[in-house]
């Protein structure tokens, strides 16, 4: 939602510099304000953040399936381990 704001704010302030309401260097304070140069690199951050978060979710999901899977065999070897202890 933010990134939205700052991406219009940015095209408004592009419009606005070239309609001759703000002067150059008012735009370039919004620009360093709200950095307007980082946008894309912040979207590409959430993205990969994103893509990280699901993918450790798909781990955990295959591991307590493979658990589940073999929750007889693995029960036995448990058990064979404390006594073997």
């Amino acid at each position: 939602m933010i990134d939205n704001f700052k991406r219009k704010l940015r095209t408004e302030a592009q419009l606005w510099r070239d309609e001759g309401l703000i002067d150059e260097h008012l735009h370039e304070q919004l620009a360093a304000r709200y950095k307007f140069n980082n946008l894309e690199a912040e979207g590409r951050d959430s993205f990969v953040f994103i893509l990280i978060g699901l993918g450790a979710v798909l781990l955990a999901l295959g591991v307590i399936t493979f658990v589940a899977a073999n929750w007889q065999v693995l029960n036995h070897l448990y058990l064979f381990y404390v006594v073997s202890q």
